[in-house]
């Protein structure tokens, strides 16, 4: 998954922006969902990989990253299960 690389992402900006705690907050979030990864079922995984085969896995990168980029601004998920959910909801509505 992406969360460590979104996390540096965050800790620059932190350091450019350090008035700003939001960017700060938002690495702590997703260092989290990056310790959570081992977590994930097997079968989600699976599920998920399953997203990015075919026509549409170019849209599906776009549907990802726009949800990485909310993580820890505009919702906080718990585990990297829970990101996974509702980016795998949210990719299959389209």
């Amino acid at each position: 998954m992406a969360f460590e690389d979104q996390a540096a992402s965050c800790r620059k900006n932190a350091a450019k922006f350090p008035d700003d705690a939001s960017h700060l907050e938002a690495a702590k979030v997703l260092d989290h969902l990056a310790e959570t990864t081992a977590d994930i079922e097997p079968y989600v995984l699976d599920a998920y990989d399953e997203l990015f085969e075919g026509s549409q896995e170019f849209e599906q990168q776009a549907i990802f990253a726009e949800f990485l980029e909310l993580v820890g601004f505009q919702w906080k998920p718990s585990t990297a299960a829970e990101f996974l959910a509702n980016f795998m909801a949210r990719a299959r509505s389209r």
